[in-house]
Order: C-alpha cells, then structure tokens, then sequence
C-alpha cells in the first residue's frame, strides 16, 4: 500500500505543477482502483488549486465492453485535445 500512496502523491504533484502553468484549464488524474480515503487523500492534495475535482467511477462486467469503453474514451479525449489547439497536453 505503500508504493501505491507515493505513486499517487507522485503524480499528484506532477498534476499540481502541470495545473499551475499559466492556460491549464483541465487536468485528468486516473486512478483507477482507488479507495474512498485515497479520493479524499487526492481531494486534499488539489485544495491549494482551488479547483473543481471530478470522480469518475464505472463498473463493467463484460471484457468486450470494457475494452471498447476504453478506446472510445481515449479516442474522444485525444480527438478534443487535438481539434483545440489552445489547450496544452502533456504527454508522458
């Protein structure tokens, strides 16, 4: 549990300083499979942003489904990204 506490504060704080830099409007932080003081931990963590946080939660039980779900998702946020330009998308 450890390791996944700091790779979550370790991309918390990747996201805090990719939010600060001046025309960031959006920022997406997955973190799939976490838990309810593990949200409020991220909750915690973007106060200083004074930002408004989102939890996006799903639940499919079908493989066929989860995989097209995923592309789709992907593929949309990839295709807005790039239809506006004037929004910065950092690439890891």
């Amino acid at each position: 549990m450890a390791k996944r506490l700091q790779a979550c504060d370790m991309a918390l704080e990747e996201l805090t300083d990719f939010m600060k830099q001046d025309g960031v409007r959006v920022g997406v932080l997955d973190s799939t499979n976490s838990n309810h003081a593990r949200r409020a931990h991220i909750r915690d963590a973007l106060k200083s942003l004074e930002c408004k946080v989102v939890v996006l939660e799903s639940s499919i039980d079908k493989e066929e489904v989860s995989v097209y779900f995923s592309f789709h998702v992907w593929y949309q946020l990839f295709s807005y990204y790039r239809q506006n330009k004037g929004i910065r998308v950092k690439h890891s």
